[in-house]
């Protein structure tokens, strides 16, 4: 039998998590259209049981590396499928998945506040993926945006 592959990028082997993401995906994969209603991890069903794990994954990274340049996400989104959102100081709606949007946002330290940052999930994603896979793939979405932005 030969060995099947998933790929990232349609070149590089993509790692285990990102290949059980993907197949997880097309396991349950329907129709439905992203509706552009907004939900934060929490509001998935057991949310809330991952949520510390989900933030450090992906909210805390993103505040971190984002948080002091903002403006840096302009580049990190370059080659990736991603619309302007109007939240945070910048923020976009990058395709994760075909039917899979997430918006990234980030808001820069300032004199009274502090960098923040968030990431928020189409209402149509409890279709698609389980709140677990959803939590890797938060990390995977700020890995890859961190990595661009890293690049030279």
């Amino acid at each position: 039998m030969d060995e099947e592959k998933v790929l990232f990028n349609g070149t590089e082997e993509a790692r285990p998590d990102k290949g059980l993401i993907v197949l997880h995906y097309l396991i349950g994969a329907m129709s439905i259209e992203p509706t552009g209603n907004l939900l934060s991890f929490r509001e998935l069903q057991g949310g809330d049981v991952y949520w510390k794990a989900y933030e450090g994954r992906s909210i805390i990274r993103l505040q971190d590396f984002f948080g002091e340049r903002p403006q840096a996400l302009h580049k990190a989104v370059k080659g990736m499928e991603h619309k302007r959102a109007s939240m945070g100081d910048v923020g976009y709606v990058i395709k994760a998945l075909p039917k899979v949007p997430v918006t990234v946002a980030v808001w820069g330290s300032d004199d009274e506040l502090p960098a923040s940052a968030n990431v928020l999930w189409d209402d149509t994603v409890k279709y698609y993926l389980h709140t677990e896979d959803v939590a890797v793939l938060g990390g995977i979405v700020a890995s890859e945006l961190i990595k661009r932005a890293s690049l030279d």
